[in-house]
């Protein structure tokens, strides 16, 4: 019977060690399975935040998207505005320019009037003191009279 307590105890032993084994890796199996849980958990929340962020950026992405579109509007209104400014400038540098060449034809002109006039009044001051003078009136009365009796 020494034998057969011996093994028995040995058995009973081994069976011991393998049940504590068995519930390290029970133990281990379940602290897995808890932490396999968490992060299964935790992969969902991420899903669920990504899945909202992603929402918010397709909202995002519609409103940059219609910023963009309204700001391409307001450039190509600003282009034009811009285009026909510059028209409008141009008229006016071609009237301006029209205009300085006439106000300096204007100036010619009245310069040419002006030294037209001083040689007028020259010749008409010279005239005047022509006939001004005693002996040239003489003259004058007595060509007068010559005219009128040829009549």
């Amino acid at each position: 019977m020494g034998e057969y307590e011996a093994r028995s105890r040995a058995q009973q032993r081994e069976l011991q060690e393998r049940e504590q084994r068995l519930q390290v890796a029970l133990s281990r199996a379940a602290n897995s399975e808890q932490v396999t849980a968490a992060f299964e958990e935790k992969l969902q929340q991420t899903e669920r935040d990504l899945r909202k962020k992603q929402g918010e950026l397709d909202v995002r992405d519609r409103e940059l998207n219609s910023r963009r579109r309204e700001m391409e509007s307001w450039d190509l209104l600003l282009r034009e505005k811009d285009r026909k400014v510059s028209v409008e400038q141009k008229a006016i540098d071609e009237k301006e320019l029209a205009l300085r060449l006439a106000e300096d034809k204007s100036k010619h002109r009245e310069i040419e009037v002006e030294r037209r006039c001083s040689h007028c009044r020259v010749y008409l001051r010279n005239f005047f003191r022509f006939i001004s003078s005693p002996h040239n009136l003489t003259i004058f009365a007595h060509s007068q009279v010559l005219r009128d009796e040829k009549r």
